[in-house]
Parts: C-alpha cells; structure tokens; sequence
C-alpha cells in the first residue's frame, strides 16, 4: 500500500484501537454520516485505488496494486471491522449504519443481537 505517498505494509497502519476499513467508492455522504456518527471511537480508513482529493477527515490508503482489494475481497462498499489486535470482527458489504454500530457494540463485548 501506499501511505502519504510512501510504500508500506497494511498491518503497520492499522491497529491499536478498533478500526473500520472501507472499500472505495463509497457515498461521501454515508462515510460523513459514518465518520460524524462514530466520532472518536474508532478510526476509519478509506482503502482507495488512487488517492485523489481531499477524504476530509477520514484517513485514506492507497491500494495502487490491488493486493488488499484482491486478499480482503474488498469489492466498492465493503466495510471490516478490525479489533484493535487486528483481528477481523466483523464484514459487511454493503452495511447500513445501524449494522456497523451492532457489530462495534458486539466487538467490544457491550451487547448487540
């Protein structure tokens, strides 16, 4: 991947706290949604094919190569949840809110369906 313009490794930019990896393209407005409504909770990352523009406050990624695309099957829209031990705990294809907020909520052992 590529991170601010350098190449590196996918595992040393995530982790540490709970994180949600999001496959670009996505809806601007649904990520600001998503982003205003986790607020500081967890970090979001927009895995994108070319960095271009501005994600405003969401962190992006660049999968120039498509090796995340291709090993995370990250089709447009698809969302993972990652445990701050960079475990998956949860994928969605297409979530709507309401799914990505269960899920953190189950991850972090406060309940949920």
């Amino acid at each position: 991947v590529n991170v601010d313009g350098r190449s590196a490794w996918l595992l040393d930019h995530v982790g540490g706290q709970f994180e949600l990896l999001v496959f670009a393209p996505v809806s601007a407005q649904w990520l600001e949604e998503l982003r205003h409504s986790v607020g500081d909770e967890l970090r979001i990352t927009l895995i994108v094919r070319r960095a271009e523009g501005d994600a405003g406050e969401v962190r992006v990624i660049e999968d120039a190569e498509d090796l995340v695309q291709h090993r995370y099957d990250g089709q447009p829209g698809t969302v993972y949840l990652l445990r701050p031990d960079q475990h998956v705990a949860a994928r969605w294809r297409t979530p709507r809110l309401v799914e990505v907020f269960e899920g953190v909520a189950r991850a972090q052992g406060r309940g949920g369906h």
